[in-house]
């Protein structure tokens, strides 16, 4: 079994977006972020092995998901080897069952 995707439509164009309840937040490529909310370098530790990434700020992505808008608050990641992850807020946020995000 693959791992769990979602195929979003942002900027007109169709994003694979990795599913990952485990991470604790959502993160994103700076091509996909519509609205950078600060602009701030940090480090985020990744999993159990003591590997980190480089974050430059947050922001929103917005985009549809099964005729859906969503609006999706990130870290924005440079250096991210996905296009978008959805991390565990994005499963717990409100209204996860419409797919809204606002």
């Amino acid at each position: 079994m693959g791992t769990p995707r979602l195929l979003l439509s942002i900027n007109d164009s169709n994003v694979s977006a990795l599913l990952d309840i485990a991470a604790t937040h959502s993160f994103a490529k700076p091509e996909y972020v519509d609205q950078i909310t600060t602009k701030r370098v940090s480090s985020v530790a990744l999993g159990s092995n003591a590997t980190s990434m480089e974050t430059t700020g947050t922001g929103i992505v917005a985009g549809e998901l099964q005729g859906q808008r969503i609006e999706v608050p990130v870290l924005i990641a440079p250096n991210l080897r996905e296009d978008l992850i959805l991390g565990f807020p994005w499963f717990t946020g409100p209204n996860t069952a419409s797919g809204s995000r606002s």
